[in-house]
């Protein structure tokens, strides 16, 4: 049983020719051998639920393949229909995020080859092609509006994110992996870093890893760290081990947003035992949002007085020892063994029944 894993798309390229024959130097392609899901997947083939995994993510250069294991590889490709040559009968599709312009080539599969679906609320996941939607906010199988809903934990890969007993050189870590744009609200931490300068006569000392992506308040970043001489260190764009080793750094993460739903730094943080202030738990699920020596919630997220004070205060229950638990609660909660468990469930039922049947799944879940 193969798995088609379509990951992501970083600019296609229709009329592009491509040599998979080729060592792809995509740096969405490497860094995917480090991502929670490669890890769930191979873990799967180790315990026979599949026997080979491709993974393909749509990318406008340095196309080619890169092998994670004689069993699993990743296809770094110039448009979607590339997918085609690689799909044979039986073979099990599971789509992360989805892109309008797939929805041609789902079209064509999705009558003959289950597709799992996960979209982090998106309305594409409202899509006839899907026979089972994966939500961060469902917490056991039930149907949706359109098809049977499962829940899911988003994976963060166990090898490459965990504690580090170091010495803590920044107050905060601003949520980035790669995207700092208005909508992940990065910009009103430092707004509320100028205030918590005049407030308490010391700098907040902010870790902001990250490319940015100009957006009107976000443009001022770099112009307001001038301005107010901030302490703010930007290592841009970092490879995950790197990553790990600059969440040890630093105290507590913040995520003051008002988008990306259940954000992975934020988890991969919880992973190395961070406490998390976050606002807007909407866009969290309950174990994140709702544990009070693992997260507070950011009150006035648009006030920079505010959200000055609460950290001030944050970073002060941190010294007295009141935040301790991130890191075991995580395991409790969100280990990537839970979604192996989930997948393995899901998986079995569909080699069972090769062609697709939202019936037959709700049957099985008991939905």
């Amino acid at each position: 049983m193969k798995l088609i894993f379509l990951y992501s798309s970083r600019g296609a390229r229709n009329h592009d020719r491509w040599d998979s024959s080729k060592e792809s130097k995509s740096s969405i392609a490497i860094q995917y051998k480090t991502d929670g899901y490669s890890y769930v997947f191979d873990r799967l083939i180790e315990k026979g639920v599949l026997d080979e995994v491709n993974t393909f993510v749509e990318v406008g250069r340095c196309h080619g393949h890169i092998k994670i294991s004689d069993s699993h590889y990743v296809y770094a490709i110039p448009f979607i229909n590339c997918v085609k040559s690689y799909v044979k009968p039986g073979d099990i599709f599971f789509i992360r995020g989805g892109w309008k312009h797939w929805a041609s080539f789902h079209q064509l599969y999705y009558k003959r080859h289950w597709h799992m679906y996960y979209g982090a609320g998106t309305p594409r996941s409202n899509w006839a092609y899907w026979h089972v939607v994966f939500n961060d906010f469902v917490y056991s199988p039930r149907m949706g509006r359109h098809h049977p809903t499962v829940p899911f934990i988003k994976p963060i890969h166990p090898k490459i994110f965990y504690p580090i007993d170091n010495e803590k050189e920044y107050d905060v870590l601003l949520n980035s992996c790669f995207h700092i744009y208005d909508k992940k609200g990065q910009y009103k931490m430092i707004n509320a870093a100028v205030k918590y300068k005049e407030m308490f006569g010391k700098d907040l000392i902010i870790a902001l890893p990250g490319g940015v992506y100009k957006s009107n308040y976000t443009n001022q970043i770099p112009q307001i760290i001038k301005d107010y001489n901030l302490k703010v260190f930007r290592p841009g764009i970092l490879a995950r081990q790197d990553l790990n080793v600059l969440i040890n750094k630093c105290k507590m993460y913040a995520h003051i947003g008002y988008g990306e739903q259940n954000a992975r730094s934020a988890l991969e943080a919880m992973r190395c035992n961070l406490p998390l202030y976050i606002a807007s738990p909407r866009l969290w699920p309950s174990f994140v949002s709702n544990h009070p020596r693992v997260t507070r919630l950011c009150t006035q997220p648009n006030n920079p007085k505010q959200v000055a004070i609460e950290v001030h205060q944050m970073l002060q229950d941190i010294s007295a020892g009141k935040y301790r638990d991130s890191s075991k609660h995580f395991e409790n909660c969100n280990s990537p063994e839970f979604l192996i468990k989930q997948m393995t469930q899901l998986i079995e039922i569909m080699k069972k029944n090769p062609i697709p049947d939202q019936n037959i799944l709700r049957t099985e879940l008991g939905i």
